[in-house]
This record gives structure tokens, sequence and C-alpha cells, in this order.
């Protein structure tokens, strides 16, 4: 089944499923207002009974806090399908090009970096908008973090793709439990409530217990008339006092939890989903071994700390609130669980955190592999090895018409020099070889029939600019940006190169002498890599230089109309188009 039939499968379910979960929502809307409402009636029809009063109330009492939950319940699975649509609704928008509605990763924007300001890897229209799918701040920092430095081991997260790729309903209800919580999340927000001190004393753990115990005798002897009304007030008074001293702490503490809730609701429920997720592989077996370790389980510590929110939610119901405070002294019993909890799991709550964000990660690789199954698992070899791409394209083109090209340098052969008229291509096959490089190395498939690569560093310098503020030229700028490419070089990382017509910023001797000389050192330090060059005297270094190979991009110029076959060839550019472009334009005469 092809993925956009599945989308819209799916999509077509759910929308069943959001409509039905909106009709039973509203009806026990209703039955939680007449429960509500039988409570006071309960109380008026056999006020001058107190038992009957004490027996009713309860009961009408009980029947309301079951509507409550359940009112809950479904508001959360309303919420849930409604996530699911969602993801389908968009994943069938990203299958006609439109990515818009996942997060573009603007904030990781850095012009210093190695590549990734030149590939356009963050911002809108980005790579990285193409392949986010992560659903809290933590999993987006984790995604640009890979895209950045990549990952240790390529072939695991391959791995791992592949086994969860038999598991993409799986990968939606992970993602969709996740999306429950994310307004205005902070990607610090967990670390931040567990340095918070519950503040909970001894006098307060004694009285959790005395003052519940005079509560409810109070009230039985009152039932049975052993107790005067006034007596009886006054007890309550004494039981409610303590409580209302502590309100302002308390209030704090669920005010922290409150903002946290549906995060941890969210962690809880992919903690779920893995505990009965099938798919394995050698990193998935290994999240698993971390998150429910006998002394440390991250199931047990959740369903624990769930139970903890729950019960801070009952307090958000005024009446609910005063009447479970007066006879079960509440907000001690809350503050008591809430600190034992810390004191069991705060130490390793940040560390189940980082495991469910992995996971995260890894349905963004599986996605990209589910939405473009014809992608491939590349194969890096040692920093020796030699380049052979079949089929090389851009993923930001995946889903448009796409010419595809071929590209290679044997073990002796280390950089090719790129030349052709402009808007012939040569730029986008420049970001096609650096882009599936990047997706290589962070564990990602590529678009490509086949893609072996040495694992090298990327580096490039593509787009550069003056700076005003700081008095740096263009040529300055330029300068700046190849020094930070010697400088990896001279500390002996293995590189590999994308280089864009360098030296614009200066005069065409300069520039031709300029850019031999930087290139020979590349090649003389043992740098592989790719320059496009409208410098057509930069390929007669291919003469003299074995590790050298010419390519190009073509046009055809036919009477008044020009096309590009957008296919890379060997050898020398043979025509150039930009006085032809001029009179199109109207430019020139």
């Amino acid at each position: 089944m092809s993925a956009k039939i599945y989308y819209q499968e799916r999509e077509a379910l759910f929308l069943s499923k959001v409509a039905e979960f909106k009709k039973k929502s509203t009806q026990f809307a209703l039955l939680r207002l007449v429960s509500f409402l039988s409570v006071a009636l309960s109380i008026y029809l056999f006020y001058p009974f107190p038992l009957w009063v004490t027996i009713f109330g309860i009961l009408s009492f009980s029947i309301f806090l079951f509507f409550v939950k359940k009112s809950e319940d479904i508001k959360q699975k309303l919420r849930y399908y409604e996530a699911l649509l969602a993801i389908n609704q968009k994943e069938l928008d990203a299958l006609n090009s439109n990515f818009s509605n996942f997060n573009n990763g603007e904030k990781f924007i850095d012009p210093l970096h190695a590549y990734t300001y030149d590939l356009d890897v963050f911002g809108n229209k980005s790579i990285y908008q193409f392949l986010n799918r992560t659903v809290s701040k933590k999993g987006e920092a984790l995604l640009a973090n890979h895209l950045k430095s990549g990952v240790d081991n390529p072939i695991k997260y391959q791995e791992s793709t592949a086994a969860l790729l038999q598991n993409i309903e799986w990968t939606q209800e992970y993602r969709a439990v996740g999306m429950l919580n994310q307004e205005n999340q902070k990607e610090n927000a967990l670390e931040l409530w567990l340095h918070a001190k519950v503040d909970f004393s001894k006098t307060a753990n004694l009285l959790r217990f005395a003052l519940p115990i005079l509560a409810i005798v109070s009230t039985i002897a009152y039932s049975f008339g052993f107790l005067t009304e006034t007596l009886y007030l006054i007890s309550l008074a004494i039981c409610f006092t303590p409580i209302s001293l502590h309100l302002k702490k308390t209030n704090k503490v669920a005010a922290n939890v409150a903002s946290l809730k549906e995060r941890l609701r969210a962690l809880n429920s992919q903690i779920n989903l893995i505990k009965n997720l099938t798919a394995t592989s050698v990193q998935i077996d290994e999240i698993k071994q971390q998150l429910f370790k006998d002394s440390q389980n991250a199931d047990k510590a959740f369903k624990q700390l769930i139970k903890q929110i729950e019960r801070f939610d009952m307090r958000n119901n005024i009446v609910v609130s005063v009447l479970l405070n007066l006879f079960l002294a509440y907000d001690f019993q809350l503050l008591f669980g809430l600190s034992k909890w810390k004191a069991k799991y705060g130490d390793v709550l940040l560390d189940f955190e980082n495991h469910l964000v992995e996971m995260e990660v890894l349905i963004c690789m599986t996605n990209l592999k589910f939405n473009a199954p014809e992608n491939v698992y590349p194969r890096l070899t040692n920093e020796n090895g030699e380049i052979e791409v079949v089929g090389l394209g851009h993923p930001l083109l995946l889903f448009k018409e796409m010419v595809k090209n071929d590209y290679k340098l044997e073990g002796n052969q280390a950089f090719s020099i790129i030349t052709g008229p402009n808007m012939a291509g040569k730029s986008t096959f420049l970001r096609s070889v650096g882009v599936n490089l990047m997706l290589a190395k962070a564990g990602f498939s590529v678009v490509a029939k086949s893609f072996t690569f040495p694992n090298l560093n990327l580096y490039s310098s593509m787009r550069t600019a003056d700076n005003l503020t700081e008095e740096s030229s263009y040529f300055h700028a330029e300068l700046v940006r190849l020094r930070f490419i010697a400088d990896a070089m001279d500390r002996g990382e293995p590189i590999f190169i994308i280089l864009d017509e360098i030296l614009k910023g200066t005069n065409s001797k300069d520039k031709e002498e300029g850019s031999a000389k930087f290139l020979t050192k590349l090649v003389k330090q043992g740098a592989k890599g790719i320059i496009a060059t409208h410098d057509l005297s930069l390929t007669k270094l291919a003469n003299e230089n074995k590790a050298l190979v010419n390519q190009f991009f073509d046009s055809t110029i036919s009477g008044d109309s020009i096309s590009f076959s957008y296919k890379i060839n060997q050898g020398v550019v043979q025509n150039m188009n930009a006085s032809f472009l001029l009179k199109q334009m109207r430019l020139v005469d």
C-alpha cells in the first residue's frame, strides 16, 4: 500500500472517531452537571435528617466524581483521535510538498556552522522542516543535533528504522500522545520541576493522619446525635485551619504540577507504547532495558506519578477541594505523595525522558523511509574509500519531478571541478551531495538508488555575506570561511568539502590564482570534495593532477528558447548562457 492511500484511509477512520467522541463528550458533560445538582438536591431534601443527608450526599457525590472522571477520559480520547487525524492530514500535505505544518527549526540556524547554513538545513522550507516529526522541545533539539553532528553508529539507526517501518501505526500513536502537550512547553520544564522543593514537614505528616480521623469521627458523632451542630462546625474548622495555612505553598506546587501534567501524561503513554512495542533492534532493545530495569522501572514510576497528578486535578473543583480537605486533609496527602515520589524517582526521571526523546528521532527517520520507500540506507566506509552514488536526488524534490544524477570519485580521485552555465543545476547538485551525506551520517535513509561514501566530516563554503556592523567585506568573509575549513584540515580531520564559486569578492586574476592554489592545498592535505565554478581556467588543473576530475552541467539554446537537462557529464562545459539570459530578460539589446 502506498503512503498516500494509507494516510487517506487513516484520515477517514479518525474523522469518524472524532465525530463519535465529540458526541460522547457532550453527553457526559450533561450527566456530570446533573449529578452535581443531585448533591445539592440531596442536602436540600434531607437537611432535617443528618444521617440521610450524609448517606445520600456521599452517594450523589460519588456518582458526580465518577462522571467527572469519565468525562475527562472521553476528552482525552477525543484529543487523541484529533491528534491522529491531524498527523495523517499533515502527512498528506507533505506528500504534496507542503510541509509547512511542521516546526522549521529556525532557532537552530547558525551561519558559522560547518555546513547547515549553506545547505538550508534549518528555517522555512528547510531540510529540518521536511524531516521533523518530533513531538517535544527536547525531540526538536535532538533531531537538530543529529543533523549538525551526526551519530556515532548510523547503522544502529538504520536497523531501528527498518524495524519500526513494520509498525507505522505504532509510530503514529507515539506521535499522537506526545502531541497532546505542546502548547508553551519549555525544553527544560521537567528539570526545573525536579529542582523545585516540595515543602512537607514532620508536623504536616502527622496532621495528614490526625485531621481525617477528627473529621470522620465528629461527622459520625453528629450524624447519630452525639454532637451538637455548633461543636461539629468547630471540629470541621479545626480540621480545615492547618490546610488553609499551607494553601499558598500547596497552590504553588499544584501550579507546577498543572503546567507539566500533559507532558508527564504523554511520557507515561509513550512508556506504555514502548513496553508493548514488538519491533526489535539493538538500539530499541537497549532503550527498553534502560526504561524497564527492575530497580528503576519507568513504567512503575510513571504510573505512580500519573496517579499523583490525577489527584491534584481534583483540587480544580472548589467544592470537591473543600470537601476532600475537610474530611481527608487532601492537600497534605498530595504533598506527601509527591515528596515521596521525587525522593524515589527524581534522579532518573530525566534519563527516562531522554530515552523517550530518542524514539522521536527514530520515528522521524522511519517516517521519511515510509513516505519515500525508494530511498536507500547508505553505506559509509573508511575515510580513504571511493565515492559511488547512483540516482542521487535532493530530499526537498522527492515528491516533485526530479532529475537524478550519478556521482563517482575513485579511490585515487579527490575533487570534482564542476562547470556549467547559469541555472543548469550546479548548486542543486552540490546541495544534493551535501544534504545526503549529512543524512547518512545522522542515520537517515538517503535519496539515491545506492550510496557508498567515505565517512568524512562535512564542510562547505557556498553562502557568505559582508557584515557592515563588523566592517567585514564580502571578500574578507570568504577568507574567514576558508580559514575555518583550513583549520579543520590542520587539525587532521578527514573532511569532504563543498565549495561554490569561491573568492567571488575579488578580481578575476586574483580569483583564478587564489582558487587554484587553495584547491591544490586541499588535495595535498588529503581532503575530498566538489567545487563549482564559472572559472574555466580552474579546469586545467585536472590535466596536471589525476586527483582532480572535470564534470559539467549544460544547457541547450535553440532560437529564442533555452532548456536544461540537469544531468551531470564528464569533461568541461563548452556553452555559457549569461548573454542569452540577459537578452531574455531585456536587460541588454
